[in-house]
């Protein structure tokens, strides 16, 4: 009876442990396929964005830097949005701030006064922030590509590697350019961009599933001003996210709600 039940014990532990090999990611695919699930369970998190570029524009060469925090909220939508500006230019430690709450938008203009209905003196822009805070439209985008990636296992993550170039990267890259926007330049106002290089990778926790944090290096061309001038840029864009389903209620603070431009009043 004993030996019975020791055997009835060991198949049944073989079994749980085959089940969960079973159900491990083994491809690039499954993998993404998993990590979309799981950030589609998420309500809130934070994000970090650290962007370095080189770029010339009009023969003139700049070296500039911006650091984007982003305290994000699904439901009901809410987001507070720091982004710190290092420029070539003499623009140093420039600061813009932005609040989504109750479906309204505050944010500061390039003099640093508190507006209300636009986002016009805040880098990124709101449309930019929104789509990128979906963190799947990345996750989807790299699925669609899944066959051209490289993945290894390091201790706790999964690391997956893309890498390529030319027009099979443009809708990507222009997406890029809304979050980075080189010379202050966003896509629409981009024409002929080249993509030279790109090299996308994202470490996903084994057992969340979940991003832990991205690098993308980019080198791009295109042309602005109608044709005039061009641009071209090596970018490095490293992201973080944290504080999942943990990110506090975001609350306008009373500074802002009472002092500011209102620019959804027909008065003004």
């Amino acid at each position: 009876m004993k030996k019975l039940l020791l055997l009835f014990l060991c198949t049944f532990t073989l079994s749980l442990v085959a089940a969960a090999c079973s159900n491990k990611p083994e491809t690039p695919k499954d993998v993404l396929s998993a990590s979309i699930k799981a950030m589609g369970e998420v309500n809130s998190f934070r994000s970090v964005i650290e962007v370095n570029q080189d770029t010339t524009y009009a023969e003139t060469p700049s070296k500039d830097a911006s650091t984007i925090t982003m305290d994000y909220i699904k439901e009901p939508e809410a987001l507070y949005q720091t982004t710190h500006l290092s420029l070539s230019d003499g623009y140093q430690n420039f600061k813009g701030e932005l609040y989504l709450v109750e479906g309204d938008v505050y944010a500061t203009d390039v003099l640093s006064r508190w507006t209300k209905g636009t986002d016009a003196g805040v880098h990124p822009s709101l449309e930019a922030t929104r789509k990128h805070l979906s963190v799947t439209y990345e996750l989807q985008w790299l699925h669609s590509h899944s066959d051209k990636i490289q993945m290894e296992e390091k201790d706790e993550q999964y690391v997956l590697t893309l890498s390529g170039s030319g027009n099979t990267f443009k809708n990507f890259t222009e997406y890029l350019l809304d979050i980075t926007r080189p010379a202050s330049y966003s896509s629409q106002f981009v024409d002929d961009l080249v993509t030279n290089s790109l090299t996308y990778n994202v470490f996903i926790d084994k057992e969340s599933l979940r991003p832990v944090n991205t690098i993308i290096t980019t080198d791009l061309e295109m042309t602005v001003d109608e044709g005039y001038n061009s641009i071209e840029t090596i970018q490095t864009i490293e992201e973080s996210y944290s504080n999942f389903n943990e990110v506090e209620p975001i609350v306008l603070p009373d500074e802002v709600s009472e002092n500011h431009i209102d620019y959804t009043s027909s008065e003004d």
